[in-house]
């Protein structure tokens, strides 16, 4: 156990974190450089940390890791910024990583997604209000369902991006508002992929959608409303 974290003997997964863990006056956690991976629900409802960095050799954030379930209905997270260190080679955050890490007065944090992601699984930051940048060169080729969900983006998704799934930009908002720009690497676009303006719920600030030249989008499904 290192500030507070359970690793396992050699140090390459980071299995657990106490939730209600009071770090005193330092709310900054870096994890060990050796860990290659974060495990399922290791962070998961972590109260206290303010800003957290990730080593460039995590290749997987799990299921739930830094999830807030709510459980006895307390459950908000400090966290204001996730850290990645340079030339991360992190490849996959899997479902519902981080959904729900958001502060009792709704806010998010930030974060700036690692040029090595290339999955977004399902739920992976669904409702917690992240506010994320893409670092230049972005191999990201999926957006699950939900995943960026009332997400804050910016007005270019990355080129290299093929599917973008059911609800997986709704609600999003831009954060500088205007059009959002969908690459021509983008193949597949499933229902209300891409609803992300809402008048009825007040979410989504993005009213254009913009596709680039020479498009590669050969599926646009549908929902019964006739809405992507």
């Amino acid at each position: 156990i290192i500030n507070g974290v359970l690793y396992d003997y050699a140090k390459t997964v980071a299995f657990k974190y106490p939730p209600r863990r009071s770090p005193g006056t330092n709310t900054e956690l870096v994890l060990e450089s050796t860990i290659t991976r974060i495990s399922a629900c290791a962070f998961y409802d972590m109260r206290h940390i303010t800003k957290i960095t990730i080593p460039a050799s995590v290749t997987v954030i799990g299921t739930s890791a830094f999830m807030h379930g709510r459980t006895d209905g307390k459950s908000y997270s400090s966290l204001t910024e996730v850290i990645f260190s340079s030339g991360s080679n992190l490849s996959t955050i899997q479902r519902h990583a981080f959904q729900s890490c958001k502060s009792i007065n709704n806010a998010g944090f930030v974060m700036t997604l690692p040029r090595s992601v290339v999955t977004i699984e399902a739920w992976g930051f669904w409702g917690a209000n992240t506010s994320i940048t893409f670092e230049a060169g972005s191999k990201l080729n999926k957006i699950g369902y939900q995943s960026l969900q009332y997400a804050k983006i910016e007005s270019r998704l990355p080129e290299g991006l093929k599917i973008i799934q059911q609800d997986g930009l709704d609600g999003a908002k831009h954060m500088i508002g205007g059009p959002l720009y969908i690459p021509a690497s983008v193949e597949d676009l499933y229902p209300n992929s891409l609803k992300v303006k809402d008048s009825a719920t007040g979410y989504g600030n993005i009213s254009e959608i913009h596709f680039a030249k020479r498009s590669q989008v050969t599926g646009i499904t549908l929902d019964n409303n006739q809405n992507l």
